[in-house]
């Protein structure tokens, strides 16, 4: 997994994560229907995306603060810890590679 931070064309208040998920199982290819969990005690409660048919998915508008980010497909889950959202500012998670060993973290 790589990820980096990078600016949004339309800095606010807010801030963003996103990202696209592929298969290792399929060479490679986009994997839609993985779910992306974010939260942090800067929400109120736990935010849910899907991936569409090309992988990619995105949690815009989060108000600042240190987010747990977790990715859950085929009875697999990985989890990137303290993903810190600043305003103006995007997580961009790169390429998430299923399946995972399931009590792998990646950070």
């Amino acid at each position: 997994t790589t990820k980096s931070e990078v600016p949004l064309p339309n800095p606010g208040e807010t801030g963003e994560l996103r990202g696209s998920v592929t298969g290792d199982d399929n060479g490679g290819a986009p994997l839609a229907a993985v779910v992306i969990v974010a939260t942090s005690p800067a929400i109120p409660s736990e935010l849910a995306v899907a991936t569409d048919a090309k992988g990619v998915w995105a949690l815009p508008d989060l108000p600042p603060g240190t987010y747990q980010v977790t990715f859950h497909y085929a009875n697999n889950s990985i989890v990137v810890r303290d993903v810190e959202v600043k305003r103006g500012q995007a997580w961009v998670f790169r390429t998430i590679n299923y399946p995972m060993d399931p009590t792998r973290s990646n950070e």
